[in-house]
């Protein structure tokens, strides 16, 4: 197996890519990849943030998960398309939008599933590499 055929290339890790949504018919998502530079970086300055504030208090490791899943909505999920409002108008990925994601409990499994199409695009399994591979 050549390596190149193994690694995330640009869609995934820039552009972006369309995934089927696990649980509605018809919603996709345009995401990268957790290694996205990006998020990566956005991270990196959350963790550095999170040490520093554990020298003054204690970890809370709940704060933690919902800080990282607001930086994926933030850098990895870039646009979706067929989610409409009752109306049948288009609803559009916007910065409120991703706010009501984080913030409105009732949109969780809307989040669960925006999660779950972003670690599709960074996993490929045997088959997918055999095919690109051309075995």
């Amino acid at each position: 197996m050549k390596l190149d055929n193994m690694l995330l290339g640009t869609a995934e890790l820039n552009d972006g890519v369309w995934v089927e949504s696990a649980r509605w018919d018809g919603v996709e998502y345009l995401v990268v990849s957790r290694a996205c530079p990006a998020f990566r970086s956005a991270q990196e300055r959350q963790l550095a943030q999170d040490a520093h504030r554990g020298r003054r208090r204690r970890f809370d490791a709940r704060d933690a998960i919902e800080r990282t899943t607001a930086l994926l909505v933030a850098h990895c999920l870039l646009d979706w398309r067929g989610i409409e409002a009752p109306d049948g108008s288009t609803i559009d990925l916007t910065t409120a939008m991703r706010e009501q994601l984080l913030t409105d409990p009732g949109a969780r499994q809307i989040l669960d599933d925006v999660i779950a199409a972003i670690d599709e695009v960074g996993e490929q399994d045997a088959e997918d590499i055999e095919e690109i591979a051309g075995n």
